[in-house]
This record gives structure tokens, C-alpha cells and sequence, in this order.
């Protein structure tokens, strides 16, 4: 499986970074995570570890004013097309 994965990025063009990402074995049914397959761990930790370390903070100034894009869209046959609206009071 990990080669098809190799494989898929080196067919995507990936870079040599991009190659270098780490490996992480999880089960969601008992919430835990290993870098080793036998290994099945303790809890997510490892994780949330590899995802502080490896991608990175998003971009922007903290101190602008605070922009929201809604990206979660859904479908019902009875109400048509629903989005979620955010619900948040502006700073004072």
C-alpha cells in the first residue's frame, strides 16, 4: 500500500519534499495512533504531534478584521439546498 502511495505523488509530480512525509497508523474505533503498524499506541497524540509539526500555521495578519468563508453546503429533498450560517457577535 505504501508503494501505490510513492507512487501515486511521484505520478502527481511531486517534489522531494513532498516525498518525505511521515507515516502514521490510526484506528478510529479505539481513537489511537503509532508510527509503528504492530504498535497500535495510546491515544491520538502522535497525531496531533505530526500535524503541529509538519503543516504549517495559515497565513495572515491577526490583526485584520475577521473575514469567514462558508464551505459547508448540503442537500435535503424537502428543504432543497442548506448552508450553515455562521453565528458569531462582531467585536465591540
Amino acid at each position: 500500500m505504501l508503494n501505490e502511495i510513492f507512487d501515486l505523488f511521484i505520478d502527481l509530480d511531486a517534489t522531494e519534499e513532498q516525498l518525505d512525509f511521515p507515516i502514521l497508523y490510526t484506528n478510529a474505533k479505539t481513537g489511537t495512533a503509532s508510527f509503528e503498524a504492530d504498535n497500535g499506541g495510546d491515544d491520538l497524540r502522535p497525531l496531533f504531534d505530526a500535524i503541529v509539526e509538519h503543516v504549517p500555521p495559515p497565513r495572515g495578519n491577526p490583526d485584520a478584521p475577521l473575514q469567514l468563508l462558508v464551505a459547508n453546503l448540503d442537500s435535503s429533498d424537502y428543504l432543497g439546498r442548506i448552508r450553515d450560517r455562521p453565528h458569531f457577535q462582531p467585536a465591540a
